[in-house]
């Protein structure tokens, strides 16, 4: 149940497990009677209510629920959240706080102890609020600078890091570094005091092309290894990521590269620990109509992997549901004769099954020769039910090495939430499927009335 005021604000909210409805003849009565006699308001004895209250600029200042108890919000004199509070800070006089810079972008934020009571007349008032944050003992602060290199100054106007670590460069309007304190003091946090940071660079288009994650606190300051650099190499066109190189020239060096087809697919990744022996890690091929079709893993072609959707899109199936040699396998991988014999055999498949109708079912191969994925739902007869929405009725799953194939039932609430699940086993070596119930697997699920849907 949601209420509302005048103003369409949302007052309060009880979940169906709060609901207590009258319906006596003597409520009824006391109603009229309120109503005729501008009484006070007699209203049924709901429970587990969610509470909100607003200001006039129709923001949420406070709230109290059931289980989070209440939270407060403060906003400074522009409408910016700047204080808040939950019921556990409050024990400990903890608030989170936001800094705003001058165009408005947040700088920091983090959870200050401050013994001092927060109210809206101090967060409305800059100085009030900036003494009221002045100097205070903060922890978790997360400091972020823009259009700035790292530290600096006229006498290092690249900063203090160009020349050693990274030069930044077209840091107008970006930012230029994120830093971690594990804690503080509020308006003290100093350079070179964080436990971590990543520092950022940009090309003329705006892209980051070279990154450095600083590990201080890991580290130490002394240690040069404390620094991990990434350097992006983008398609100038697509602004696509054509190769990402970590930590070039240094002894855990390590370098991918991508190709694209016309589409802008990413059709292959490859490896490398110098940037000049390479190793294939996947290829990409795709349907004529957009989806994923095949994915090919690893230099040695150790698996490949097959996608197979419905008319709606819908994912239908990987591989197949009987890994064997290849026979009802979409890829036929491992195969005599195929175009993939050199392909390890699949190690594992599944099929998603939503319905079944005549004269069609949710999927009807392209291809005729073989049923790569056995029919599940008339199998079950009466104990599975074609659903039409995209909820998954049943699935079947085959992993080779570590058991038969199992097929799963699910079924659902009004609510679309799974309220069972029935597991069976008996694929048959033609790829079809005679179901023997188990009760290994089976589940029962049943929810309370306490979510607010």
């Amino acid at each position: 149940m949601y209420y509302y005021d005048h103003a369409g604000n949302l007052l309060k909210t009880v979940p169906p497990e709060g609901v207590h409805p009258e319906y006596g003849s003597t409520f009824l009565n006391n109603v009229r009677t309120a109503r005729a006699t501008n009484g006070s308001a007699v209203v049924p004895a709901h429970t587990l209510t969610t509470n909100y209250r607003y200001n006039t600029l129709k923001q949420v200042i406070a709230q109290v629920s059931p289980d989070g108890g209440q939270s407060d919000f403060w906003y400074d004199v522009l409408g910016r959240l700047v204080v808040s509070r939950n019921a556990k800070q409050k024990n400990a006089d903890h608030y989170s706080y936001t800094v705003y810079d001058q165009l408005g972008r947040i700088s920091e934020v983090g959870e200050m102890t401050n013994a001092t009571a927060m109210n809206a007349a101090i967060s409305r008032n800059p100085q009030d609020l900036a003494e009221w944050m002045h100097n205070k003992a903060v922890r978790d602060v997360t400091v972020t600078s823009y259009d700035i290199a790292y530290g600096e100054s006229p006498s290092d106007p690249e900063g203090i890091l160009a020349g050693t670590v990274l030069t930044q460069r077209n840091l107008r309007n970006r930012v230029s570094w994120s830093a971690l304190y594990d804690n503080g003091t509020f308006g003290n946090l100093g350079l070179g005091d964080h436990a971590s940071a990543t520092f950022y660079t940009y090309d003329i288009h705006g892209n980051v092309d070279t990154l450095v994650q600083d590990y201080l606190a890991l580290f130490g300051e002394t240690d040069f290894s404390r620094f991990k650099k990434i350097v992006y190499d983008y398609d100038l066109i697509s602004g696509k990521v054509n190769q990402v190189a970590y930590q070039r020239g240094r002894p855990d060096q390590f370098y991918h590269r991508y190709a694209y087809d016309a589409e802008n697919r990413l059709t292959g990744v490859q490896t490398s620990h110098d940037g000049w022996v390479w190793e294939n890690e996947a290829n990409y091929d795709y349907y004529k109509h957009g989806p994923l079709a095949r994915t090919v893993i690893g230099q040695q072609q150790v698996q490949g992997i097959d996608y197979a959707y419905t008319v709606q899109g819908w994912l239908k199936g990987v591989n197949g549901t009987q890994v064997g040699d290849g026979t009802y396998n979409m890829g036929e991988d491992g195969k005599a004769g195929s175009v993939h014999s050199k392909v390890a055999r699949d190690a594992y498949g599944f099929s998603l099954n939503y319905y079944t109708s005549s004269p069609w079912s949710d999927y009807h191969a392209i291809g005729t020769t073989g049923n790569k994925f056995a029919s599940v739902l008339s199998s079950l007869s009466t104990n599975a039910k074609s659903l039409y929405n995209g909820n998954i009725a049943a699935m079947a799953v085959n992993i080779r090495g570590i058991g038969d194939a199992k097929l799963y039932n699910y079924q659902y609430d009004q609510l679309n939430r799974i309220v069972a699940m029935d597991a069976y086993s008996g694929l048959q070596s033609n790829n079809t499927w005679t179901p023997v119930a188990s009760d290994d697997y089976k589940e029962r699920v049943s929810y309370d009335a306490t979510v607010i849907f």
